[in-house]
């Protein structure tokens, strides 16, 4: 998700450099980078509300340059006349900063007290931590496995830009205090040779490590030093006015371009990031001696006006979008549109009741007492988000919430090194000797550990787990989301598993996953699990239920080899939202009702998946089937007991809902294997 820069106003924009060739010599307040900001901001809010512009997220690279140019050229001129400061620095960011941010994490983290179940109050306890510590960006980027959550719920997911910017405020300063003192002639090769091992390494991450590049400071820091370059540019007073014009025209088309043709499915940041990050520099750059058409109508009253409170729209958009959606879903365009107007007014509001007030202070506080301040609120918020954390995030802070699971899956997850050192997790009983049957699959087999467990446990025997969150075992393919190592990795442990199966007295291999994510993605739209073979032709349809059907039967094959009884199980049903908030919202509001979904529902979106399953049914594999025991009688999927939801979320069995709902379907499946084993 990506988000916008802090806001720098006017006090932040004063002349740059006083060196007679740079661009920036005369440099006053410029109200085209206002409306530049408001350009950015509004491309980040109509992706965010899903109002069209699917690359909309690059307005937070905009706001980069933005940054990274109005920064330089302060410190810039304030060293040329020897007046630069980190103390009054650092101050000027935490007046800028602090006060606004500080406010809308205090009434977040109230806000989730009543909105949130336990498990999400106390995740936004953490983030709220590790906002006010300087380390949002870190924190989600540690922060986003596979039952963490989905991120458009994560009320402070949006603060991630705020810590790049906060770490890169603290080092780059003394960076140009350095250059300027002792190798002042060098200083735009130096920041150049920084930009470009920063891209050169965005870009080699983008693909191995996709999370990292996109949260982390050294692949998102040249965005910022791209800005500062253009303080120490050469004047444009020589060039014709056409020119500029046109470089206007078509950095703003390619803003606008990006914003709407890109996709969040596309590698990002890396190269891909170049063009809306040039076009934005390019704007500023040009527009430097006097204001472009395109500069003009930036600078109109209402888009300077839009650019001023976006430091404040920002902040707000995007809790009010996290809570309604972790209740009720994507909003439809009534509901985003009133939420965009909520969020104008509490950005109003913010900017003049927080920031005006603290812009507008008397320079008579001294430093140390912005520091106490801000020591002093970091600290309350700290203290109080640690005492959420401890308490578990109140699991009892409204009756109805108890209805919710709490429980996580089991995770079992192994290693590549496991698996071919034959050290694969255990489960059932111990003590009947080395397991002959073996359970491979993704988070949907650890969902129902506890329950299988508890199967092999009461028929005296053992089976090895080899479980891995997102990769079932379909061998030479990959999930479109997965980073160039993910793909690596992945592939290695699932030879691996495969290796061990044929290398040790396996008798039974039983495969589970949630098949039809890897055919269709997730209800939302999402298409990170999509799979991949490598042997699909441009443009042939269905890619990905072909891919799922040759992996899933070279799986197949390669287990025969080794004279082992393969079988397959379906998935349960699947549900269109967290059936936690949907029975809390069913039994405390009176909102839906806590019923699943059909019977027929389910048959038709698993039809793709099931169709592959049963054509391999009829080639000698087994089928294992655990929907007749997850509806009821009138063909409605079951998710409340009565008391607790069945589900961990809108498609995992939570382990007591396992357990409630498949405990006789496994344990006549144990009995099945042990009264007819196969003989090797």
């Amino acid at each position: 998700m990506a988000t916008t820069a802090p806001h720098t106003t006017a006090a932040d924009s004063a002349p740059q450099s006083d060196r007679t060739d740079a661009a920036t010599r005369d440099f006053k307040y410029r109200p085209d980078v206002d409306g530049l900001r408001a350009l950015a901001v509004t491309l980040v809010l109509l992706f965010h509300a899903g109002l069209g512009f699917s690359g909309g997220f690059i307005g937070v690279d905009v706001f980069f340059v933005i940054s990274g140019f109005l920064i330089t050229g302060l410190v810039l001129k304030q060293l040329d006349a020897g007046t630069f400061s980190l103390k009054n620095f650092w101050v000027r960011r935490i007046r800028r900063i602090l006060p606004a941010s500080t406010v809308m994490v205090v009434l977040v983290l109230a806000a989730g007290y009543f909105l949130l179940l336990s498990p999400e109050f106390k995740q936004l306890a953490e983030s709220a931590i590790a906002q006010q510590l300087m380390l949002s960006n870190v924190y989600f980027w540690r922060n986003t496995g596979y039952f963490a959550g989905p991120a458009d719920v994560k009320p402070l997911l949006h603060t991630w830009s705020l810590g790049v910017e906060e770490q890169f405020y603290i080092g780059y300063p003394i960076l140009l205090m350095l250059l300027h003192r002792f190798f002042r002639k060098g200083a735009f090769a130096v920041l150049v040779l920084i930009a470009v091992v920063s891209l050169a390494l965005s870009q080699y991450f983008v693909n191995r490590s996709p999370a990292a590049t996109f949260y982390l400071l050294p692949t998102r820091a040249w965005e910022m030093l791209l800005g500062g370059l253009i303080c120490f540019l050469p004047r444009l007073s020589a060039v014709s006015p056409r020119v500029l014009s046109a470089c206007s025209w078509i950095s703003l088309g390619a803003i606008l371009g990006t914003g709407w043709f890109y996709t969040a499915e596309m590698p990002f940041p890396g190269l891909t990031a170049i063009v809306p990050c040039l076009a934005a520099a390019a704007l500023i750059y040009v527009n430097s001696e006097q204001l472009t058409w395109p500069a003009k109508a930036m600078a109109t009253r209402p888009l300077v006006f839009v650019g001023l409170i976006s430091y404040s729209l920002y902040l707000w958009h995007w809790p009010l979008f996290a809570f309604y959606r972790y209740w009720l879903g994507d909003p439809g365009i009534v509901v985003a549109v009133a939420v965009l107007a909520a969020s104008f007014a509490l950005a109003v509001l913010s900017w003049r009741f927080v920031e005006t007030p603290i812009r507008q202070l008397k320079p008579g506080i001294p430093a140390y007492g912005y520091f106490m301040g801000a020591a002093t609120s970091i600290g309350a918020i700290v203290i109080v988000a640690s005492f959420v954390i401890m308490s578990q995030g109140f699991p009892g802070k409204f009756p109805e919430a108890g209805f919710a699971s709490t429980d996580i899956p089991i995770n079992l997850d192994s290693t590549t090194a496991e698996a071919e050192s034959g050290k694969l997790p255990i489960i059932g009983d111990r003590t009947s000797g080395a397991p002959k049957i073996v359970f491979c699959g993704d988070s949907h087999l650890g969902a129902v550990l506890g329950v299988l467990d508890d199967a092999f446990k009461t028929n005296g025997m053992s089976a090895a787990i080899a479980a891995r969150g997102g990769t079932p075992l379909m061998i030479n393919s990959w999930s479109q989301g997965n980073s160039e190592t993910e793909r690596q990795n992945r592939e290695q442990w699932k030879q691996a598993v495969v290796r061990y199966v044929q290398e040790h007295d396996i008798s039974d291999v039983v495969l589970i996953g949630r098949w039809t994510l890897y055919i269709k993605g997730e209800l939302t739209g999402e298409t990170g699990h999509l799979l991949h073979d490598g042997q699909s032709l441009p443009g042939e349809a269905n890619l990905s239920e072909k891919a799922v059907e040759r992996s899933l039967t070279r799986t197949v094959e390669e287990l025969k080899i080794a004279g082992v009884r393969v079988w397959i199980m379906k998935q349960v049903p699947l549900q269109p939202h967290d059936t936690n908030r949907q029975i809390v919202l069913a039994k405390a509001f009176g909102i839906g009702d806590a019923r699943g979904t059909s019977r027929e529902w389910n048959r038709e979106r698993h039809a793709n998946a099931n169709r592959i399953i049963e054509h391999l049914q009829s080639e000698g594999v087994n089928v294992l089937d655990p929907n007749p025991y997850c509806f009821d009688d009138n063909g409605f999927s079951k998710i409340f007991d009565g008391s607790t939801s069945l589900y961990h979320d809108e498609d995992h069995l939570s382990v007591y809902g396992s357990r409630y709902l498949l405990t006789d379907f496994f344990d006549q499946f144990a009995k099945q294997l042990k009264e007819s084993p196969r003989a090797n």
